[in-house]
């Protein structure tokens, strides 16, 4: 696994001695990846090359007219030649694509033989890079943040099924280590996929709905739980889901559901989930889900390929973490 130098980091936006300005950076995000259905490329993974549109030729030696004393030969032994170089060339273009498609995708799954996902270093982290902190986001605070705490920041969007994956896999290591002090857990909600994929304001509602949550003290519940009820994309979140059912099912009541529901009617919420979107798109992260550790990206194995989603621990994440 590639190491990365750590940072010293405390609670502040940055570490002590380091600058915090939000500057533009390459994300190791993944593209925009909002569907872990076939059809769409898993996060963190290069798009594969598409080969449809290089046909072999079609063409005929018959279509070739001889030259003036030139003979076809035995017409025999000119097909058996000609089946047989197309052969050998189908084979090396087999063997090509094989290859690109192996260099490209190489150390984006599992690794062979682990019974556990680990976040792995991305190229970027192997360079000395700057560290990037954000200062637009919900933090998990338990209130008992170490001073050495791993600063973790995640891009997430309430919309994008690999956000959900992610959340099925690392949610509970996460909010573990937020509680025991052990990460500084930054959550920065996006509106990508509402707004520039699907073209509905589901990703921006819900958002807004979480901020409300956060207000009484119940994010992280209702974050959870719009996870847990997310509709296939392109269906979206109704008004009374977010108002209603998400809240109850959190454990929001009485007069903090009735703060709730003030905000997410007035609208007071909506500021907070433009500017969290804003600067995450200026610093140049335009996908979800998207890590990062001590101010740099890394990497978080989503099982792409897995029949089935291994959640991760706490103490395994943290190892991994500190192992970076």
């Amino acid at each position: 696994m590639p190491r990365i130098k750590r940072s010293q980091v405390g609670r502040d936006a940055a570490p002590k001695g380091q600058p915090t300005p939000a500057q533009p950076a390459s994300t190791a995000s993944s593209e925009s990846q909002n569907d872990p259905s076939p059809s769409q490329v898993p996060p963190n993974n290069i798009p594969l090359l598409d080969t449809a549109d290089s046909p072999i030729d079609a063409g005929s030696p018959g279509n070739v007219p001889l030259a003036e004393g030139q003979s076809v030969g035995d017409p025999a032994k000119t097909v058996f030649a000609l089946r047989l170089a197309l052969v050998v060339v189908s084979i090396v273009a087999i063997g090509l694509i094989v290859t690109v498609i192996l260099l490209l995708t190489r150390g984006n799954g599992p690794a062979s033989g682990t019974t556990s996902p680990q976040p792995n270093a991305s190229a970027a982290t192997t360079q000395e890079a700057t560290p990037m902190y954000l200062t637009q986001y919900i933090a998990v605070d338990s209130g008992a943040t170490k001073e050495d705490a791993i600063i973790i920041e995640l891009h997430t969007d309430y919309q994008c099924p690999w956000c959900g994956r992610a959340e099925q896999i690392y949610g509970e290591a996460l909010h573990d280590l937020a509680i025991s002090g052990d990460v500084d857990l930054r959550i920065h909600l996006r509106t990508l996929v509402g707004d520039q994929i699907i073209g509905n304001d589901s990703s921006r509602r819900a958002a807004a709905a979480a901020v409300c949550a956060n207000d009484v003290d119940a994010f992280w519940a209702y974050h959870s739980t719009i996870f847990a009820n997310q509709p296939e994309e392109g269906v979206g979140f109704t008004d009374e889901q977010l108002l209603v059912d998400f809240p109850a099912q959190a454990g929001i009541s009485g007069q903090a559901l009735q703060d709730f529901q003030t905000c997410y009617q007035s609208g007071a919420s909506q500021e907070q989930v433009q500017a969290m979107e804003d600067e995450g798109s200026q610093a140049g992260i335009n996908g979800t889900p998207a890590f990062y550790v001590n101010g740099l990206p890394v990497n978080f194995d989503l099982q792409p390929s897995a029949d089935s989603i291994t959640s991760m621990n706490a103490t395994d994440l943290l190892a991994a973490l500190q192992n970076l």
